[in-house]
């Protein structure tokens, strides 16, 4: 284990495919509830607890990767050698045993009083206008392959959502999801013991990355919005079914799209017809999809809007004949490389990676790619892309 770092980083992860169609009704509320406290201590006795172990810091994320589905419960101590005390790793295990485990005892008040907050947040978030159209540009991309709602019926949803409900959830997520655990930090080999003895792996489900979209057909979609910019997102499909070397190829493509300052559609598209407040592309290869999204003055939203699809159409059709966008694309990528060991969450989170999600990226890797991947490899990989959805809001006030 690392022992650069003066802390412990724990990560005790429960993961699951989209098979669990219920983690889209009940994963927000439930992320709300176990941050709340646990069944011994309220909030504000649990926050207090974890001042006393030296700003113990302990809490529970969850998303989405492709396929896979996960709830991480973290904790991050103070190495215990460094402050002297032989007490504080063995009583911050027992208060992360505690929050993952011990939820036995849900009230009705802590119960609706989360729901009822996590409600309010819903409707504070709803008037944001850029949250809101990103959201309903999600939900447009991804209705007919998972169970999303828009944000008015998410309401309505989560209203009808009982303690019991929530409770049922929980036991499933503890008695069906694949357990793993990564860990970093200078610990002792007792220490290590008591964790991989105390939060043990177990794998209920094979797991596997990839998503595989259910797309019907090409969606053009024009809706408004009550600001003075539009947005634009354009939504391209390319089968996730490949060789790792496509998957690099197509990332090279998305970052000399729009992933730099160099990028054509920056280039364009901002800097040369000055349209955009902003515009980026991103590719990603758990679910096939090559995004790219633009802020642009509605003043101007109808030329930008057919710039950047012909932009992106041509690109698709003659790649670049700027050999320093492939090399600065790269150049990139392996940079993203050079720092995955400088946090504790990093290494954690690159551990998950390895296990579950394919990557199998590395710089040696890259390097030999590098000298395959010129510009007709990255059209011929692009040769099968599939726009799905665009979309436009309208921005209707007038500066």
């Amino acid at each position: 284990m690392n022992s650069i770092f003066k802390t412990y980083h724990i990560v005790y992860s429960f993961s699951y495919s989209l098979d669990d169609k219920l983690f889209f009704i009940y994963s927000n509320l439930l992320e709300n509830i176990i941050n709340y406290g646990t069944s011994k201590m309220s909030k504000e006795e649990f926050n207090m607890k974890q001042l006393s172990l030296y700003s113990t810091n302990i809490v529970l994320t969850k998303g989405r990767i492709g396929n896979l589905l996960f709830y991480k419960f973290i904790l991050n101590i103070i190495d215990p050698k460094i402050v002297g005390d032989e007490s504080l790793f063995l009583d911050s295990i027992n208060l992360f045993n505690d929050f993952i485990f011990n939820r036995d005892n849900l009230t009705s008040e802590v119960f609706e009083n989360v729901k009822n907050n996590y409600i309010n947040i819903i409707k504070t978030n709803m008037y944001d206008t850029s949250s809101l159209v990103r959201y309903e540009q999600t939900y447009n991309l991804w209705k007919d392959t998972y169970p999303i709602l828009l944000i008015e019926d998410e309401i309505e949803r989560i209203k009808n959502i009982t303690k019991e409900d929530i409770i049922n959830y929980y036991k499933f997520i503890m008695s069906s999801y694949t357990k793993t655990l990564e860990y970093d930090g200078a610990f002792t080999t007792k220490e290590k013991h008591i964790l991989v003895k105390r939060f043990k792996e177990y794998e209920y489900t094979s797991l596997y990355p990839y998503l595989k979209p259910n797309f019907k057909n090409f969606k053009e979609i024009v809706t408004s919005n009550d600001t003075s910019q539009t947005f634009i997102f354009l939504s391209y499909y390319i089968d996730t079914s490949k060789e790792y070397i496509q998957d690099l190829a197509l990332s090279v493509a998305s970052i000399i799209l729009g992933g730099n300052f160099s990028s054509i559609l920056i280039q364009t598209i901002r800097e040369k017809y000055n349209l955009a407040y902003s515009i980026s592309s991103n590719y990603d290869k758990y679910s096939g999809i090559l995004s790219i999204r633009a802020g642009v003055d509605n003043s101007r939203d109808g030329f930008a809007y057919e710039k950047i699809k012909e932009i992106v159409s041509l690109f698709v059709k003659e790649g670049t004949s700027n050999k320093s966008l492939i090399h600065h694309a790269f150049r990139d990528i392996l940079d993203s490389y050079d720092n995955l060991d400088d946090q504790q969450y990093k290494i954690t989170s690159n551990l998950y990676n390895k296990k579950y999600l394919l990557d199998r990226k590395n710089k040696k890797e890259i390097l030999e790619y590098k000298k395959i991947i010129d510009n007709d490899f990255i059209k011929k990989t692009l040769s099968n892309i599939t726009p799905v959805l665009f979309m436009i809001s309208k921005g209707t006030k007038n500066e």
